[in-house]
């Protein structure tokens, strides 16, 4: 072998090496663009999961409001129907009103009596409705994030 042959050998290696160098950079480029596209992803997820997980607090909060809500009306609606019990006041109803001393006073106590009433079923109604979405939402909520693995478990959240 002639020292041109040896000197075009080495040559052909030297452009092998220098291709092979091309190929790997234009490889280690495609892999940085991939990294960054799950970086970009991945905090995009987790701003999801802060997102998620504010919500889940906030609905929380909502539920243990809602549930002291209806144990301070219904604390109130027992006391209203001890009370009416105590004091038997359906005979007091009609007693008030049979002994009214004229048709004014009559429709005035008429109208009280249906304003007690109706107040009583606004409080009846305002505990079914506290109960109603207190009852709609179970929040056992599994929320992970590990590096490796992102997880939302909407299945642990109940509807009803």
């Amino acid at each position: 072998a002639t020292p041109q042959d040896t000197i075009n050998e080495n040559l052909e290696k030297y452009q092998t090496l220098d291709n092979q160098i091309l190929e790997l950079n234009s490889k280690i480029e495609d892999l940085d663009v991939e990294i960054d596209k799950t970086t970009i992803k991945l905090n995009e997820n987790n701003a999801a999961i802060e997102d998620i997980e504010d919500e889940i607090k906030t609905t929380e909060a909502k539920l243990e409001q809602t549930k002291e809500d209806i144990d301070e009306a219904q604390v109130v609606l027992d006391n209203r129907v001890r009370n009416m019990y105590k004091t038997n006041m359906t005979s007091n109803i009609l007693v008030s009103i049979i002994t009214s001393k004229s048709i004014s006073d009559l429709f005035s106590k008429v109208q009280a009596i249906s304003k007690i009433v109706s107040t009583d079923k606004q409080i009846l109604s305002n505990i079914n409705e506290k109960i109603l979405f207190s009852s709609h939402y179970s929040l056992d909520t599994f929320v992970s994030n590990d590096r490796n693995n992102i997880i939302f478990s909407p299945s642990k959240i109940k509807l009803i």
